[in-house]
């Protein structure tokens, strides 16, 4: 009461307090928790808001909640202007944040089920689930698991600010075992609410999002999934992005924007299809973004996105930025003004093991535009059946490092473009930076049903090289099967010449400390190197009911002889740079998962014949607890 509004032409919500704002000197505050913001004039508690009106995925600002209540404006009025000049009567100076951290806790799990859920629930059992994906992400902590019932969600997940969280879709409500999940029997669809992104992410650390589908984003400036950063450790496994069609913007399926800070994302047996951006600033069909990032696709595959500008797929315009690609499948892409499926005009782009199939224009276009940075390359990927240039190199400057390798072109208006047209594998191979490219008939098993498997006579097997070939393939299998990686996604897989080999060993019992390890062997036979799984395992067979387990499990390879050689260790399979290939190892050989955030060790290596022994360390805090150590044959 009393506030002169002679200068401002708007009310303020602050009421009898007293005196003018712009008067004299006083002390705002804010508290905001997850249950109630506290705003607060010299101390005193003034009024009070619920957070529940602002939590619905869109990134709020502290700053925002504070200026919109100075000045009068609703929270939808409220403008990035009035942030940067200052929404209230007079600036202000934030002097202090105080944080209140966790306690050390226990991590919990955390049910979903649309069906019988109730978001007044604890969300702690499938007896008390939530109904709304968010309203479980709003009430978890760091090292939190979400399950999540299949079923459709209208609903936005937002994850703002959490670490070390995992949603896992794709349960039957009762379900007591993550092993138990079936994201493609039991699908968690989430649909996007008022056409928002279905998942927006902010200044996240490790978190993992396993069976989920997003699909049907159409405002303007959003897309499927939206990642604003800092975000330096995000994986999305096994999900798809469909049907995403914002009526503005880049990045149908999703945008990566680094603008506060940089972002590293991996997707891993992620599915994007039928995206689409057709308006303002109509570039990358399926993945745009700006600023500094790293993306990681790895196994992903790419159907029917469009869009009107670069990038039918995806546009890479960002200096400092990476997209490495590694057995993805881009079939029926579509872009109408630009030039190609993916377009790289700054940043660095790495392909290795892909196939392209089907593009109404290129399917790849690397340009000096934004000047692509050295790292570029392009290994043992098959091209086949663009309409216009498979591999549009024009204007790009002679690169002094190898980037195009062990490639396979055919049915393509032109193959390799680059100073003139390139048709024959000999005119490709001539350039300076290329090598061991074909042009010949893949051999597909039958492209027209989508099957890119190769047939046994493919000019494609074993015609790549191992120096960038990850070491399984687009469905989990092994590779190389032979002397060499195939060309392409898939490898071509053939069952064993006999049914009856050895393929596990094991053994579990009491590892004590310092010398007192657990001790295994095995010997590789014959001439040719053998790749195994090796696994140490502690606290994941605690979540089996195993009492008594040890929580710090050290793994140690040696190569036996008169002179014992250390091959590898490992004290946590989560760092391990191949974390993600030792989870589908696990899978393709039948071994039970390890648990998320566990402390167990594994190692997936390719050794010599001969003989090898493996020890188990104890590290943990227990003097003498229960381990087991598992060889698996691999490849």
């Amino acid at each position: 009461t009393g506030i002169d509004t002679t200068d401002y032409d708007r009310p303020f919500h602050i009421d009898d307090i007293g005196f003018n704002l712009t008067d004299d000197f006083h002390v705002y505050g804010l508290e905001w928790t997850p249950e109630v913001c506290r705003f607060y004039v010299d101390g005193r508690l003034v009024r009070t808001a619920d957070t529940l009106d602002f939590k619905i995925g869109i990134n709020i600002l502290v700053g925002l909640e504070f200026n919109k209540w100075l000045s009068g404006k609703e929270a939808s009025e409220v403008v990035d202007s009035d942030i940067e000049r200052g929404g209230a009567p007079v600036n202000y100076l934030v002097d202090y944040v105080r944080t209140w951290i966790q306690p050390e806790r226990e991590p919990r799990i955390l049910y979903v089920d649309a069906v019988n859920g109730s978001d007044e629930a604890s969300g702690l059992s499938w007896a008390e689930a939530k109904k709304s994906i968010n309203r479980a992400v709003a009430d978890a902590l760091a090292g939190d698991t979400i399950w999540v019932a299949g079923g459709t969600y209208p609903d936005h997940i937002s994850i703002h600010g959490v670490r070390n969280l995992r949603i896992l879709g794709g349960f039957q409500p009762g379900a007591t075992d993550a092993a138990e999940r079936d994201p493609a029997a039991h699908p968690v669809i989430v649909d996007a609410v008022f056409g928002h992104a279905g998942l927006s992410v902010t200044s996240t650390e490790n978190v993992v999002l396993d069976g989920l589908t997003f699909r049907g984003t159409t405002r303007s400036w959003s897309a499927g999934l939206d990642l604003k950063g800092p975000i330096p450790d995000l994986t999305l496994r096994r999900c798809d992005i469909l049907e995403n069609t914002p009526a503005d913007g880049a990045g149908g399926g999703c945008f990566i924007a680094a603008d506060n800070g940089p972002i590293a994302v991996s997707f891993e047996n992620c599915t994007f299809a039928d995206n689409s951006v057709l308006g303002a600033y109509p570039s990358g069909g399926a993945v745009a973004g700006r600023g500094t990032f790293t993306a990681r696709f790895h196994g992903c595959r790419f159907l029917r996105n469009t869009a009107r500008a670069a990038g039918g797929a995806i546009n890479l315009a960002n200096s400092g930025s990476l997209i490495h690609l590694s057995n993805c499948l881009f079939v029926g892409n579509r872009v109408l003004d630009g030039l190609a499926t993916i377009e790289a005009t700054s940043g660095s782009l790495l392909v290795d093991n892909c196939t392209f199939h089907t593009a109404n224009k290129a399917h790849l276009r690397l340009t000096s535009a934004g000047s692509i940075a050295a790292p570029a390359r392009v290994t043992n990927t098959l091209f086949t059946g663009a309409a216009g240039t498979a591999l549009d190199l024009s204007g790009l400057p002679e690169p002094t490092h190898t980037l195009l390798r062990n490639c396979l072109f055919d049915a393509n208006g032109t193959h390799v473009r680059y100073t003139a047209a390139l048709q024959s594998a000999d005119a490709i191979n001539a350039l300076t930076f290329a090598e061991a490219n074909q042009v010949a008939d893949p051999l597909y098993t039958d492209a027209d049903a989508g099957d890119f498997t190769l047939t046994a006579a493919s000019p494609a097997i074993d015609a790549g090289t191992i120096d960038t070939a990850p070491p399984i393939d687009i469905a989990g299998l092994p590779r190389p099967i032979g002397g060499a990686p195939d060309i392409g996604a898939h490898e071509r897989y053939l069952a064993p010449p006999s049914r009856y080999r050895l393929v596990n060993i094991s053994t579990r019992g009491i590892v004590g400390e310092g010398d007192s390890k657990m001790i295994g062997g095995f010997v590789v036979n014959g001439t040719q190197p053998k790749t195994v799984l090796i696994r140490g395992i502690g606290p994941s067979l605690g979540a089996l009911g195993v009492a008594n387990t040890m929580d710090d499990p050290v793994l140690h390879l040696i190569r036996d002889g008169l002179t014992p050689t250390p091959v590898a260790e490992n004290d946590n399979w989560e760092q391990q740079p191949d974390a993600t290939a030792i989870i589908e190892a696990s899978r393709f050989v039948g071994a039970f998962p390890l648990a998320a955030n566990s402390r167990d060790a594994a190692l997936l290596i390719t050794v010599a014949p001969g003989s090898y022994t493996v020890h188990l360390e104890n590290r943990g805090t227990q003097p003498h607890a229960v381990g087991l150590i598992e060889v698996y044959e691999f490849r």
